[in-house]
């Protein structure tokens, strides 16, 4: 924060800390409807889950103070999206992965989700299917993105689908996906059949 920044309006910025490192997330805040040189940024204060700022300017309004709330966007899903074993070429049942935004702000996916990795053919998102490509969320509402397997070999196959482009400050997220291929099913050999009647005789020759 700096209380100083635009002439005295002041402003603030976020940071995270990942592995030891920070990095600034979005843009410097600055106070809507400020009065004169407000000093917005003179106090903050962070709720417990991070999800929530308030920071305070206490030369607002001649000097009479104010304080403003900025929230956040998150991302939560599940971490893997298993389909148990699959006979190999045949298409699996859609499965479907849960988005939601857990923030306090409307979270905005500008992009589509994607699939890559070692098996990343054997799963697809099919046409119309991700549902969170475009939307807007608000907070507590959840989107979904359907994936369909099809084994295109045998054993373990897997790949990992990234989620679409947004306005959530935490890193794009990512799913594990998996599943196994195995052969088609060969029924018993049947019982032999009887043996039929014996024709008649020819005629004979003269």
């Amino acid at each position: 924060m700096c209380s100083s920044d635009l002439s005295g309006a002041g402003a603030a910025w976020l940071f995270t800390r990942t592995a030891g490192a920070w990095s600034q997330q979005g843009s410097k805040l600055t106070g809507g409807g400020e009065t004169g040189a407000g000093a917005f940024g003179w106090s903050v204060a962070l709720a417990a889950d991070a999800g929530t700022a308030l920071v305070g300017g206490d030369g607002d309004a001649s000097s009479a103070g104010a304080a403003w709330t900025f929230g956040s966007v998150a991302i939560s899903s599940p971490t893997s999206l298993v389909f148990g074993s699959e006979t190999t070429g045949e298409p699996a049942p859609l499965l479907w992965l849960p988005v939601e935004n857990t923030g306090s702000l409307s979270l905005v996916f500008s992009g589509a989700a994607s699939v890559s990795g070692t098996n990343q053919s054997d799963f697809a998102i099919p046409t119309g299917d991700d549902l969170c490509n475009g939307k807007t969320l608000a907070a507590g509402v959840s989107c979904w993105i359907g994936v369909q397997f099809t084994a295109a070999g045998l054993g373990a196959r897997t790949a990992t689908l990234t989620l679409g482009a947004s306005n959530a400050p935490a890193p794009v997220g990512t799913v594990t996906l998996a599943g196994t291929g195995v052969a088609p099913a060969t029924g018993p050999a049947g019982a032999t059949g009887a043996t039929g009647a014996t024709g008649a005789a020819g005629a004979a020759r003269s």
